[in-house]
């Protein structure tokens, strides 16, 4: 049997550190949704994850859903009038996104997982608020008080984001986790328009903070094996109904038809009884490529992690050619990871000239550990590219087409997004 990995604890989240799941049975299926509860639950003292609940029901009743997306959508056209109503809601309701501050700072959380008889049901359906929403809300505040002067408030808010986006990642679901980078990125886009906004800022004392409040994004080690074990519960109960122990065709069929996963007969004959142990082992050997592809440094990770996908695209066992997207997840933290990184160094790019009263010549000036991560862009596997030019710095990474195109973002790409064209440019701020 393949090895599997041990759950570990995330940061300060006390989460239970997890034995080794116990090994599938088809006769005698394991109850893996108990088994994920209990060690998900067992050590967790305080729960954030019920302010959460509260701080999402109580921004719908201040209709702030319909508030954000006016915002967004008119900003362009009426942006004057927008920016005006937007204004006025955050001033009318600031107890609203205090809610979520306030389970922002919080030791623990857990969401829980929504269970269909006793069936994980692929691990996605996860009893937790519109998070990303929020945390849009959440950096646009963060913007009002950083254009009103209010740096320690806009700070606040950064890591309340940076708080939350912890407490998404110690869940045990890729859906989670995918919505924890996505909120560390809103929160890395809020923290890259403080020179611009406020450029008397003192950057050395704001770099500190956040830099021991936040180590970076951790990587998906933890969900990967959630989503294995996902895996061998699916396999375990192709049944017909539930439960019954018997592997056969028509079982499946039923099973993905009544879900609208696909048309009746169109998978073919899966596996029998005589052949489980070759259906667990194929799961196995590819979670085991997969967590080795996770744990890959960049961009090596990146090519394998692609090179993988197309590997499970095409294989014969279901189970592993329905789980080839978990690999999606790599080039997530990936975007996450540069975002991160380069952040950090447009702090100590400004850090340095607040000190010296001029630009850095260089990027070894104003990050001076020749071995320092930080200055590795992870879409290249070198430093990031930074150069003046008539005296003005550029700061960028070149992206996901890892190609440098001069610092210049794509016509068609929104600025300060990880896109295959053009670069991420972090400094100078766009217009």
């Amino acid at each position: 049997m393949s090895r599997h990995i041990l759950l570990t604890v995330f940061l300060t989240v006390p989460i239970a550190c997890a034995v080794e799941p116990p090994t599938p049975d088809p006769q005698h299926p394991v109850d893996f949704a108990g088994w994920l509860e209990r060690e998900y639950t067992s050590d967790l003292h305080e729960n954030a994850a019920g302010l959460y609940r509260q701080a999402d029901a109580a921004f719908r009743k201040a209709d702030g859903p319909m508030v954000l997306m006016k915002w967004r959508d008119l900003c362009a056209p009426d942006k004057d009038n927008s920016r005006t109503k937007l204004t006025q809601w955050l001033r009318d309701n600031p107890e609203v996104l205090d809610k979520f501050t306030i389970a922002a700072t919080k030791e623990g959380c857990y969401f829980e997982q929504k269970f269909r008889d006793g069936f994980l049901v692929s691990g996605e359906m996860v009893d937790y608020p519109d998070m990303y929403r929020l945390a849009q809300a959440i950096a646009l505040r963060g913007e009002f008080r950083l254009v009103s002067g209010n740096i320690e408030g806009a700070l606040e808010d950064v890591l309340s984001l940076l708080g939350a986006a912890r407490h998404l990642e110690s869940q045990p679901s890729l859906m989670c986790y995918g919505t924890a980078l996505r909120t560390r990125k809103v929160a890395y886009s809020l923290l890259m328009k403080f020179p611009a906004r406020a450029p008397r800022a003192d950057f050395a004392a704001l770099l500190a903070r956040v830099e021991k409040s936040d180590p970076g994004p951790p990587r998906p080690t933890r969900q990967l094996t959630i989503r294995r074990v996902v895996t061998w519960d699916s396999a375990q109960r192709v049944l017909k109904p539930y439960g019954d122990g018997r592997y056969v065709t028509e079982g499946y069929r039923h099973y993905m038809d009544e879900r609208g996963f696909g048309r009746r007969g169109e998978y073919g004959i899966i596996f029998g009884p005589e052949t489980w142990e070759n259906v667990l082992s194929g799961i196995n050997e590819y979670f085991d490529a997969l967590d080795k592809v996770a744990r890959m440094d960049y961009p090596a990770g990146l090519d394998a992690a692609a090179e993988l996908f197309e590997q499970a695209k095409a294989s014969a066992n279901n189970f592993v050619s329905n789980a080839r997207n978990n690999g999606l997840v790599i080039r997530q933290h990936a975007q996450a990871l540069a975002h991160y990184r380069g952040t950090i160094l447009l702090l100590q790019l400004h850090a340095y000239r607040a000190t010296h009263g001029r630009w850095p010549p260089d990027l070894d000036a104003f990050c001076s550990d020749p071995n320092s991560p930080l200055r590795i862009d992870p879409f290249s596997g070198r430093p990031f590219i930074y150069a003046v030019d008539k005296g003005e710095p550029r700061l960028y990474s070149v992206s996901e087409n890892r190609t440098d195109d001069g610092g210049v973002v794509a016509p068609d790409v929104v600025p300060q997004r990880w896109k295959d064209r053009g670069d991420f440019v972090f400094w100078p701020p766009a217009d």
